[in-house]
């Protein structure tokens, strides 16, 4: 009995033992010491702890991990994430693995022994020169950009979604059949291979491919920017967007009756084939193209700039920005009432055929004034409604010659309704179809209609200029607004601070107008001589009349020391706040912080908002 009583202990020891494993890294034992804090006593895991097998998840992103010895031992995770760590190898993995992260490691290679379970991959990053030669086979997913890689082959047989951009790939020898999405942006390609049946994306751009494999039925994208395509294949009845800016193609194919997304800037383009209804966004300046066919209803982008096109087709009523400077255009057609952006500099065009509603066009986008085209001028609308409004200082009513014209209101005319705003002449114009119309100004604020609405009858080809609508200002209202814009603050660099000051009120304001600059910068110069300067104190004073915007630019410097990051805060309040009918839209402030410095290659876009394709394709830039 006391031989076995000793083999049973012997025995137990033993086990007791193979359950109880030193983690070794300071960094891993920290992690575990949080997600699973009951297996550990001191360094030593307890392998066969309920925690330690139960767990399926461990998030060790930017930990400091550098050796994941142990991880073996949780059976139950299939989710590991160690982005961002100084781990140099992946032996030892759990077998029950589906998600790895890995990007932004010292791995420099990838073990072929990976867990059979498998199904998603992040190795972006890690320096790799080389894959694995064999793989899980579930493997779904593969993330390898950012890498020195050269050669692809041997991919995954079931890979759905591969991303191999940015490496220094000269040559992929076959492509799984199962693959939905490539990506091989920016590397050494000359060309592809066969593509995928099921191949839904496909983005390409920035190398030298000069031809494209015929194209599978079921590609919805297509991105080949920055390549050298001449030509392109029979385009497929799934694809809803391409990108080609900056090849050398001279025509295009049949475009697909889906297509939503077209962007071909940068081309040798002569001409277009016609666009389908479903089209929102045409990009297709730089070229030498030199009429438009019809333009789709529901078209909400058109870039033309940098063409031959000597007249713009009549512009869908969705359109929203409209670029075609550096066209030989004189005239506009009929602008939409939606037309947010308008860009027409160096064309030969000097006035608009009308303003739509609330909206504000820069002398800088345009190239001249924003005014109306008068009367009879060539680029006048043949067939709109057309008046001034004006200041009706006596309030009876009737125009008379001492009475001012009342810039940028807007007149509205029923049935509709339909919307246009004045220019700076107090002019308008609105197109109409033929019919009777009521005209009337809307309501501004501090201010009553003196004038009756107009009725006016339109026939073919007529344009009736009888309408003048009167305002009246209600005296004594002060009402003063501040807006602050700034580009970004860099160390060792100046930045651009636009400021403005609006006198929406009826009477005229005697402002002081007091900019507070955060810490971290100092002044450097302004284009309105400031009144007074106290620190990071700046003081104009400015005597506006009703309407009247005041603006300066503002210089400011960030020293080289002040680190990325710092909280960058300007308030700009225009005053006296006691008598203003508003205070609270006399102050502004605009809060940002530091960012990197200047790179030469720092683009700016004439447009407000790109989404990320557009970035990657350099589209506007």
């Amino acid at each position: 009995m006391t031989r076995n009583f000793l083999l049973g202990a012997i025995l137990g020891i033993a086990i007791n033992t193979q359950a109880q494993y030193i983690i070794s890294d300071p960094a891993f034992l920290a992690e575990l010491q949080v997600v699973v804090p009951g297996a550990l006593s001191g360094n030593v895991l307890d392998t066969t702890h309920a925690s330690v097998l139960s767990l399926d998840h461990l998030d060790l992103a930017s930990s400091g991990v550098m050796d994941l010895d142990g991880i073996r031992f949780f059976t139950g995770l299939d989710t590991l994430n160690v982005r961002n760590t100084p781990l140099s190898d992946l032996n030892g993995l759990p077998p029950q693995l589906k998600w790895l992260d890995c990007a932004s490691t010292d791995l420099l290679a990838l073990p072929n022994d990976l867990p059979d379970s498998l199904e998603f991959l992040d190795c972006s990053n890690i320096g790799l020169t080389s894959l694995p030669s064999t793989w899980p086979a579930g493997l779904r997913e593969l993330l390898a950009g950012s890498n020195d890689l050269t050669v692809l082959s041997d991919l995954p047989p079931a890979l759905e979604i591969l991303y191999v951009n940015f490496n220094d790939i000269f040559l992929i020898v076959q492509l799984p059949s199962t693959l939905l999405v490539l990506d091989c942006q920016s590397n050494d390609l000359t060309g592809l291979p066969a593509l995928p049946p099921g191949l839904v994306r496909l983005g390409a751009g920035v190398n030298q491919i000069s031809v494209l494999p015929a194209l599978p039925a079921t590609l919805e994208e297509l991105v080949m920017s920055y390549n050298d395509l001449t030509n392109l294949p029979a385009l497929p009845p799934a694809l809803r967007e391409l990108y080609i800016p900056s090849n050398s193609v001279v025509a295009l194919p049949t475009l697909p009756n889906g297509l939503t997304k077209l962007s071909a800037g940068s081309n040798q383009l002569s001409a277009l084939p016609n666009m389908p209804d479903s089209l929102n966004y045409l990009y297709i300046a730089w070229n030498q193209i030199d009429s438009l066919p019809p333009l789709p209803d529901g078209l909400t982008l058109l870039g033309c700039s940098g063409n031959l096109i000597p007249e713009l087709p009549a512009l869908p009523a969705q359109l929203e920005e409209l670029y075609c400077n550096q066209n030989p255009l004189t005239c506009l057609p009929a602008l939409p009432s939606g037309l947010l952006s308008l860009v027409c500099n160096n064309t030969g065009i000097t006035c608009l055929p009308n303003i739509p509603a609330g909206v504000t066009y820069t002398p800088s986008d345009l190239g001249f004034q924003p005014v109306i085209c008068a009367a009879g001028d060539p680029c006048a609308l043949e067939q709109a409604i057309r008046g001034v409004v004006f200041l009706d200082l006596n309030g009876d009513g009737v125009q008379d010659p001492t009475e001012p014209v009342m810039p940028h209101a807007v007149v509205e005319v029923v049935p509709g309704p339909i919307v246009g705003g004045a220019d700076v002449n107090g002019a308008f114009v609105i197109p109409v179809d033929t019919g009777s119309y009521l005209v009337d100004g809307r309501m501004k604020q501090y201010h009553t209609i003196t004038t009756s609405a107009f009725q006016v009858t339109i026939t073919p080809g007529e344009t009736d200029s009888s309408s003048a609508i009167g305002y009246q200002a209600i005296p004594g209202i002060h009402d003063l607004r501040s807006d602050i814009q700034a580009g970004p603050a860099r160390p060792g660099f100046e930045n651009l601070v636009h400021l403005s000051v609006t006198n929406a009120g009826t009477d005229t304001s005697a402002a002081v107008i007091d900019l507070s600059i955060a810490a971290d910068q100092s002044f450097d110069s302004a284009t309105v001589m400031p009144a007074m300067q106290n620190g990071n104190m700046i003081t104009w004073n400015a005597v506006l009349p009703p309407n009247a915007i005041w603006s300066c630019v503002v210089t400011l410097a960030t020293d080289a020391a002040i680190p990325l990051g710092t909280s960058i805060t300007h308030v700009l309040e225009a005053g006296p706040l006691a008598i203003d009918t508003v205070p609270q839209d006399n102050t502004v402030s605009w809060v940002s912080e530091v960012v990197g410095s200047y790179d030469p290659n720092d683009k700016l876009s004439p447009v407000g908002f790109l989404n990320t394709l557009e970035v990657q394709n350099a589209e506007w830039i």
